[in-house]
Order: structure tokens, then C-alpha cells, then sequence
């Protein structure tokens, strides 16, 4: 999110209330609505590692749904190239991992841990 000015938020899911500076309170609003955001921590995410199954990916961890970008639901028996890296998206109250398609019909997840350089900064 870019307003009221490029910034990074961190959100938690807590019980807990937590003050935040007014300039903050627009993102921090969204991202306690559950609608928005990125997963870096969450219940499975160490038993996500290696060469797994959309199935797997499921069993294992609180991943709701595995999506190919701009295709929809991938298939259970699709294999995905963890890389051992996996940034799910929140969106909608649910964990939501987006991958894209990779060499010999598997899937890699759409965020990798080194960006291509030209995508660092936005």
C-alpha cells in the first residue's frame, strides 16, 4: 500500500489491541480487516519445504488454496518447487498461495526469496 505514503506494515492476528500513528491507521485498518496482506509466519509454514503436492501443501499447513496467477485453482496432484520459500497472501480471512508455472508441469510459488532486481523496490 502507498498511502498516505510508501511504507511497510506489519500486522499481526492477535487479541490484543495495539496503538498505531495516525499516518499508519489507513493500512493498519486494512490489514486487520483480514482482506489484505502477506503471510511470513504461519501454522505449517516449516513443513513446507521441498517438492510438494497441492494436496500436501494443504494438509501440512494453514494454506487454504493454491492458485495459479491468472488461471484459478491448481490441481491437487500439481507439484509445486517450494524452494523452500512459500509467501502466501491473505486475502478474504484465508491464506492463499499464488505460484505460476514451471519446467515439467510443476508450479513455483509467485514470490521468491530473490526478486529480480528490477522488482526490489516497489
Amino acid at each position: 500500500m502507498s498511502e498516505p505514503f510508501p511504507h511497510v506494515a506489519i500486522s499481526l492476528l492477535t487479541a490484543h489491541a495495539f496503538e498505531t500513528t495516525p499516518e499508519l491507521e489507513p493500512a493498519a485498518t486494512r490489514a486487520a480487516s483480514g482482506q489484505f496482506g502477506r503471510a511470513v509466519r504461519f501454522p505449517g509454514v516449516e513443513r513446507l519445504t521441498g517438492a510438494l503436492s497441492v494436496s500436501e501443501i494443504l494438509q501440512r499447513s494453514s494454506i487454504a488454496r493454491v492458485e495459479i496467477l491468472g488461471s484459478g485453482p491448481a490441481a491437487p496432484d500439481t507439484i509445486v518447487e517450494t524452494g523452500d520459500f512459500v509467501r502466501p497472501q491473505f486475502r478474504d480471512g484465508e491464506l492463499i498461495l499464488v505460484t505460476t508455472p514451471a519446467a515439467g508441469g510443476t508450479l513455483v510459488p509467485f514470490e521468491t526469496r530473490n526478486p529480480t532486481p528490477c522488482c526490489t523496490d516497489h
